[in-house]
């Protein structure tokens, strides 16, 4: 992984990474028949900044991530992200946090061709919204998570999903 990048009002970076090890090929297959090795690779551009922040009031910065990887060893070959995050959403809760994010994974050919050989023609994309709330409440932080998700696997003829999650963190000092 190597990023570089400038941090002011608004942090950029750009970004890349390649996987050590050759990852199995999702698609292509050696001369015995066996999944073809390949390097996985990709790229990444991230933005992110404030939008409002005064003081004893809530904070609001957005985000916006652009990715791409060879495809050839997962289904996906980019994608996007992009949201809002608010830090202390509501006063006298200081570590209160609310985040909307949307999303966007772009399949990749060879997934999609996979697709196709099982008899399913699978779209160009999945989409996603997100929304998620934080809190501290003493040493534990609980973090609700809601996700719908559009074309989930980029698969067309499946409804859209809605999924729901909880994290906890226990912080032990």
């Amino acid at each position: 992984l190597v990023e570089i990048g400038w941090s002011g009002p608004v942090r950029v970076a750009i970004g890349g990474w390649r996987y050590g090890e050759a990852q199995e090929d999702i698609r292509d297959l050696d001369p015995f028949g066996d999944p073809a090795l390949t390097d996985a690779q990709g790229a990444y551009l991230v933005a992110e900044g404030t939008l409002y922040h005064a003081e004893d009031q809530p904070t609001v910065r957005a985000f916006a991530r652009l990715g791409a990887s060879d495809g050839d060893t997962t289904d996906f070959k980019g994608g996007w992200q992009a949201g809002l995050r608010v830090d202390r959403v509501f006063q006298g809760r200081p570590d209160s946090a609310f985040s909307i994010g949307f999303d966007q994974g772009f399949l990749s050919d060879k997934a999609r061709a996979n697709a196709l050989d099982a008899g399913t023609q699978f779209g160009d994309a999945e989409s996603g919204v997100e929304i998620t709330y934080a809190d501290t409440f003493g040493p534990i932080t609980l973090q609700p998570d809601l996700q719908w998700i559009h074309n989930p696997g980029g698969d067309r003829d499946r409804d859209a999903i809605i999924t729901a999650g909880l994290r906890v963190i226990l912080t032990l000092r």
